[in-house]
């Protein structure tokens, strides 16, 4: 089936690009070619628990439930996946209790992490610049800090570009500062 991915881009005033208006366009969409899947990234950005959120982000939310109930309309053949790195407990539970399933995707373990950690070193030609021990050591260090994949990935990217920018080397030194 064809599938609508939306990711939630941020803004200064932390509002939903489009709000209201494109909440509605991606189900018409979605109810036009159905079956069809809309994929929601970074859900947690349209579905924070009330009380938290802008009177802006509740209308977005409020739309959100709307359109996901399809009372006005046939949502038969209209799926909705979200994904978010934040717990459910940080989501309203109007939009969880919505969604026949959760997964639970755990964060990779130490070990996993490590592996990871010396996976980007290689990638990034740093394997001969960092041992292996010094990169157990920043796995440790980064736990807690940067849980998955993508935050260890943006860590080494960001660690670069400022030592380009800076015009020095990439070193055990220069990623434990």
């Amino acid at each position: 089936p064809p599938a609508i991915a939306e990711a939630k881009e941020e803004k200064a005033e932390g509002a939903v690009p489009g709000g209201v208006d494109k909440v509605e366009e991606i189900f018409k969409t979605a109810r036009r070619k159905k079956p069809c899947i809309i994929f929601i990234d970074e859900f947690d950005a349209i579905s924070k628990l009330r009380g938290h959120i802008s009177n802006y982000e509740e209308k977005v939310l409020e739309k959100f439930l709307k359109e996901m109930d399809g009372l006005e309309t046939d949502n038969d053949g209209v799926y909705v996946v979200g994904a978010t790195n934040y717990d459910l407990e940080g989501l309203d539970p109007a939009i969880t209790r919505r969604f026949s399933s959760k997964i639970y995707f755990p964060y990779p373990s130490k070990e996993e992490r490590l592996q990871f950690i010396l996976h980007i070193l290689k990638k990034k030609g740093l394997e001969g610049v960092i041992s292996e021990k010094k990169a157990k050591t920043l796995n440790l260090m980064m736990y807690g800090r940067m849980n998955n994949y993508a935050e260890i990935e943006t860590f080494f990217e960001e660690s670069i570009a400022e030592a380009v920018y800076k015009g020095i080397a990439v070193s055990e030194k220069f990623l434990f500062n």
